[in-house]
């Protein structure tokens, strides 16, 4: 019950100390990060480095440095929740971890707390300025619970321009989500459809997805923007092929820009999409007033701004 104490100890390291378990509180109970594929082995790895390292350290307590430890999980966590790839939070992980090895060998151990104070604000500012947890200033609110969504199965009359987020959905991370934070964030009046729904159900109607589907891109064509964001595959299912679904309905609607050309069609290829050069190749050449993005940020930029001139 000792560390009941130190929460009410009136020292600045009391106060630290104090800071740090509600922080780890409000990480692990409140925000509950989803780790990515990887992220588990990846930290697991790096904890039993340290632990390993811990006990080469002859000649000093164990304690001294359990702290230091218990700390790097902290630190790991903080990393889960930065929306980059995943070599590059390897890479950030590396780095805590070897600030905090450098600090167990130059530092005796009452002097360890000056390293895991500057480190751990450095973790505290990574995750508080995260787009995963800050979402664009939405994080308050439930993305599925925005009345600005249309998700199926659901039929709403609307008058106001909507975009339909055409892309992967089974194997892909919610990309979605993201889109629709953008487009909000340059234009707030703008209806989205998004076929992803919020929970699997086993009440599940394929007809009715379909048609809920096809009644929003015919929607979008007349009025608003159809955005096809051709995401990576992140995990794969060996019994479906990866994005079939997008592929035939791209393959659709470029054939209707074709026939009519006032269509507001707008392709993004993320950088690793299976046989994306051959999309690529034959929007350009087939197509070639059709904007072809390189990223999601710039593929939602373009369908506003098609809706935008179309309104002008």
């Amino acid at each position: 019950m000792l560390w009941l104490w130190d929460l009410f100890e009136f020292t600045w390291q009391g106060l630290f100390k104090f800071v740090l378990y509600f922080l780890i509180g409000w990480v692990f109970f409140v925000r509950r990060p989803k780790p990515r594929k990887g992220d588990l082995p990846m930290v697991l790895g790096m904890a039993v480095l340290m632990f390993a390292f811990s006990f080469a350290k002859s000649g000093v307590s164990i304690f001294s440095y359990a702290y230091g430890f218990f700390l790097f999980g902290f630190w790991a966590t903080t990393v889960l929740f930065l929306r980059i790839k995943i070599r590059y939070r390897a890479a950030v992980l590396v780095i805590l971890a070897g600030l905090l090895a450098a600090s167990w060998i130059f530092l005796s151990p009452d002097k360890l707390i000056y390293a895991y104070v500057p480190i751990s604000l450095l973790s505290l500012t990574a995750m508080l300025f995260s787009r995963s947890i800050r979402k664009s200033g939405n994080d308050k609110k439930d993305f599925w619970d925005d009345p600005r969504l249309i998700t199926p199965p659901d039929f709403k009359e609307i008058s106001e321009p909507v975009i339909f987020l055409m892309g992967p959905i089974q194997g892909a991370r919610e990309w979605q989500r993201d889109a629709a934070y953008m487009i909000w964030g340059m234009n707030k009046d703008i209806r989205v459809a998004c076929p992803r729904r919020k929970f699997f159900s086993e009440k599940f109607d394929y007809d009715t997805q379909v048609d809920w589907e096809t009644a929003y891109l015919n929607r979008a064509a007349e009025n608003g923007a159809i955005l096809c964001w051709l995401e990576r595959e992140h995990t794969h299912y060996c019994e479906r092929a990866y994005a079939q679904t997008t592929r035939f309905e791209l393959g659709e609607w470029k054939s209707k820009y074709e026939a009519n050309g006032g269509i507001n069609l707008v392709v993004g290829i993320d950088e690793g999409f299976s046989n994306g050069r051959y999309i690529l190749k034959r929007l350009s050449d087939d197509c070639p007033d059709v904007p072809i993005a390189k990223s999601l940020k710039e593929a939602c930029e373009k369908a506003v701004e098609k809706i935008l001139e179309r309104s002008s």
